[in-house]
C-alpha cells in the first residue's frame, strides 16, 4: 500500500495533469465515461445576480485534513477549487486493514433561511472510488493507482469552517473536525487585532427596496472577564433575542470597536450594528459595548453587551447581552470573519452582512485619516 505522502503527491499531480496518473479499472463498458465524471475540470462560470436578501459571501469549510479522534474514521483530506469543486482522499479501515478512496463533488451553499434552521453552512455529496492496486511502497517502482466505484455514497454537512457531519450511505453519521495551524494541530485561533470591514444592509418590502453600504476600520480586543451571561430583551418588536450560537464555555470573546472613519462609523451605528460607543436607552444605566464571541467550532455570535462589574455589586459579575440582532451569527475563516443576520423589520425583511478581513500589524498606525475623499490632517483617530 502506498504511503500517505505518496498518495497525496499522486493525487496532487493528477489534479495538475487532469488526473492522467489515475486509472479507473475497466469494470463496465462505460468506464471511460465514469472516469470523465469523476475527475472533470472546472471552468469559471458567470456569477448569478445577487439576491439582496441572501448573503453575497459564502462560508467555506477549511481545506486540508479532517478527523474524528474517538472513532476509526481515519483521515479525510480535500481541497476546493475557485469554482466550488471539492476533491480529495479518505483513508480509513475495513476488515482487511487500511483502505483508500478518491472522491470529487461540488460544494453547495444553502440559503440563509436553511442555515438558520439547520445550522448547515455548506454541503457536498459524492460517490467513493476505492483504490484496489498500485505501488506497494514509497521506493517501489511506480504504478498508477487503480480505482473502482464501490457503491458507497458520502454527504458532508458543514456547520462551520472547522466542524461538520460525515454521512455514509445516508445511515452512518460521524462528527468530524478540521485540523488547525499551530501546536497542536487543532490549536484555536486568536482574532485580536485590526480589521477592515465591508458591510451592507438591505431592506425589502412591498413599498420599497433600500440598500446601504460602508467600509470601516474596526478593532477586536480580547475579553477575559467571568463567563456568566444574562440575556436581556430589548427592541422586542423588531428583533427578538435568539439562542443561536450563544457563548459556550471557553469561547473566545472580543470587544469590537469602530475606529475610523468617523462618517462610516456613524453610518454603521445608524444600522444598529453593535459598535462602540453605542447609545442604548433601552439598556438602562451603564456603558454598553459590542461583544463578538467565537466558540470552539469557529462559529459564534455578536451582541450589545454591558459589563456588570461597572456597578460594583457583589456576586453580580458577568455580562448582559442585549438584542442579538435577530438571528445574528459570526463565522471564523482564518483571517476572515463573516457576520450576518436576517429577520423581519416592520412590514419588510432586513439583511445585515459584514465581512471582516484581518490587517497586518501597523497597517492602521497613522493618526491621519481619509475623510470625505481626502486626507484630513486635523482629525485624529476616531473615536
Amino acid at each position: 500500500m502506498k504511503t500517505i505522502s505518496s498518495l497525496l503527491h499522486t493525487f496532487a499531480s493528477g489534479m495538475a495533469n487532469g488526473f492522467a496518473g489515475l486509472r479507473l479499472a475497466t469494470v463496465t463498458t462505460g468506464s471511460a465515461l465514469l472516469c470523465a465524471v469523476i475527475f472533470t475540470t472546472a471552468s469559471a462560470q458567470t456569477p448569478l445576480p445577487l439576491d439582496p436578501l441572501q448573503p453575497a459571501f459564502p462560508i467555506h469549510p477549511s481545506t486540508g485534513g479532517w478527523y474524528q479522534a474517538q472513532s476509526n474514521f481515519g483521515n479525510l483530506n480535500f481541497d476546493i477549487s475557485d469554482s466550488g469543486i471539492v476533491g480529495g482522499t479518505w483513508s480509513t479501515y475495513d476488515d482487511n486493514g487500511v483502505v483508500w478512496y478518491y472522491f470529487q463533488g461540488t460544494i453547495e451553499t444553502p440559503s440563509i433561511e436553511e442555515t438558520q434552521t439547520t445550522g448547515i453552512i455548506s454541503r457536498a455529496e459524492f460517490p467513493l472510488y476505492k483504490v484496489i492496486s498500485g505501488s506497494p511502497c514509497l521506493t517501489c517502482a511506480y504504478a498508477p493507482p487503480v480505482v473502482v466505484p464501490n457503491g458507497d455514497n458520502v454527504r458532508i454537512e458543514f456547520t462551520s469552517s472547522r466542524s461538520g457531519r460525515f454521512v455514509l450511505n445516508g445511515m452512518t453519521t460521524i462528527p468530524i473536525t478540521a485540523w488547525m495551524q499551530g501546536a497542536p494541530l487543532f490549536a484555536e485561533r486568536d482574532y485580536s487585532g485590526d480589521w477592515l470591514v465591508v458591510g451592507r444592509r438591505e431592506y425589502v418590502s412591498e413599498q420599497s427596496n433600500r440598500h446601504y453600504e460602508a467600509v470601516a476600520q474596526v478593532r477586536l480586543e480580547r475579553i477575559t472577564g467571568p463567563e456568566q451571561y444574562f440575556t436581556e430583551l430589548v427592541f422586542a418588536d423588531a428583533h427578538p433575542p435568539t439562542d443561536t450560537a450563544p457563548p459556550e464555555p471557553g469561547a473566545r470573546r472580543y470587544r469590537l470597536t469602530c475606529m475610523a472613519p468617523a462618517e462610516t462609523c456613524g453610518i454603521i451605528r445608524r444600522w444598529m450594528v453593535p459598535v462602540e460607543p453605542y447609545l442604548c436607552s433601552e439598556c438602562g444605566l451603564g456603558d454598553v459595548f459590542a461583544m463578538v464571541w467565537i466558540n470552539r467550532d469557529e462559529a459564534g455570535g455578536f451582541s450589545l453587551t454591558k459589563d456588570r462589574a461597572q456597578f460594583g455589586q457583589i456576586g453580580q459579575d458577568g455580562y448582559n447581552l442585549y438584542r442579538r440582532l435577530g438571528d445574528a451569527r459570526i463565522y471564523g475563516e482564518r483571517d476572515r470573519l463573516l457576520m450576518r443576520s436576517k429577520g423581519d423589520i416592520g412590514s419588510g425583511t432586513g439583511l445585515l452582512e459584514m465581512i471582516l478581513q484581518r490587517m497586518p500589524a501597523g497597517m492602521f498606525d497613522s493618526d491621519i485619516l481619509w475623510q470625505n475623499g481626502r486626507l484630513d490632517y486635523s482629525n485624529p483617530a476616531f473615536p
